[in-house]
């Protein structure tokens, strides 16, 4: 057998656009440059580094988008990675890990959360799941400065939404088994990316921790079966249960969707008759011709903001959705059929 051992990093860097909602943003981009030139790490993924806006989730209402994005990559995995020795999926979810989203996309991919599931932490894990949860929490915990003390009050160490997730052999994607040639073990799993060092002002690298892991990848000299290669029952009903549930939030977003469009149209109706209005109207200076000229061109601009976005924004939006709750109910039709082994042999 050959074994190689590597090292995977995940990292919200919080780089939003424009700096004003962000704190000391060169300074800390330039840190994280610095830090990871020094080549810790063999596998490296980045997010929000050029982000164009901070998200506001007391405003958030893209719930069911997430939701979408996430059945679209669950989807995407199972149907191109036939040929892999191994799966590793990371990044910031945007979603806590006690979510119906983030437990579908682990259950039915058949995929270990390496925070969880390392030789290091399965001690704590039999024994206290709570505190290993808060432990892990990658966003507005309690010792960042850059946390939302809102949601640490309401979290108390923040929330998870960071994570590296894996397994070994390919994905399951039709009626049959392909067998492994490579066993995926996590070694090990850690928080890294937090504090700058000799910072005096103590700066921190992002406003996110970043989630790191060791793995150890084994060629096999003799194909092995895939892992979880059946479902007892339980786990069956639970996966229906979360199919139930996500094809629920679908459902709302699609709903949301839907109720966007027609206020996009409602206020596109309005500002087409103050547009009319303003058109008829003919002043008798000017300047007031000037102001007049000035209003119905920023009416305009808006007009065509609210058209396009019910007719194309709202339309891809709604399509987005549409697919995602199509490909929950394909998967809720495979646990039904007796003839279908895609999560059950």
């Amino acid at each position: 057998m050959v074994e190689e051992k590597f090292k995977v990093l995940t990292f919200n860097c919080w780089a939003v656009f424009f700096p004003s909602p962000t704190v000391r943003k060169e300074d800390r981009v330039n840190a994280i440059a610095a830090k990871l030139s020094v080549g810790d790490f063999d596998v490296i993924l980045l997010q929000e580094l050029i982000a164009r806006y901070e998200l506001d989730r007391m405003l958030d209402k893209y719930n069911g988008h997430r939701i979408s994005q996430l059945v679209e990559i669950m989807e995407f995995v199972r149907m191109t990675s036939t040929g892999s020795d191994a799966i590793i999926i990371t990044g910031d979810f945007n979603l806590e890990s006690n979510t119906s989203a983030i437990e579908l996309f682990s259950t039915s991919l058949k995929l270990s959360d390496a925070w969880l599931n390392n030789p290091m932490t399965v001690a704590l894990k039999n024994t206290n799941i709570t505190e290993l949860e808060s432990e892990g929490c990658t966003c507005d915990r309690a010792d960042n400065p850059y946390r939302n003390q809102l949601w640490t009050n309401t979290y108390g160490n923040g929330e998870r939404l960071d994570y590296i997730f894996y397994r070994s052999g390919p994905s399951i994607i039709d009626s049959f088994h392909i067998p492994s040639y490579a066993k995926l073990v996590c070694d090990s799993c850690w928080l890294d990316m937090r504090k700058v060092p000799d910072d005096p002002y103590g700066l921190h690298y992002s406003d996110h921790e970043g989630v790191a892991a060791s793995f150890t990848i084994t060629r096999l000299r003799n194909p092995v079966k895939p892992e979880g290669e059946t479902m007892s029952a339980n786990e069956l009903n639970r996966l229906r249960d979360l199919l139930l549930d996500i094809d629920q939030q679908l459902t709302r977003g699609l709903n949301q969707c839907i109720h966007g469009r027609l206020l996009h149209l409602i206020w596109a109706i309005f500002i087409t008759i103050l547009l009319i209005i303003l058109i008829l109207i003919y002043p008798t200076d000017r300047l007031t011709s000037i102001i007049k000229c000035l209003f119905e061109i920023l009416l305009g601009i808006i007009l065509f903001t609210l058209i396009w976005g019910s007719l194309i924004g709202r339309t891809i939006e709604k399509s987005g959705l549409k697919n995602a709750k199509h490909s929950i109910s394909t998967l809720s039709s495979r646990l039904d059929s007796s003839n279908d082994f895609t999560l059950i042999k």
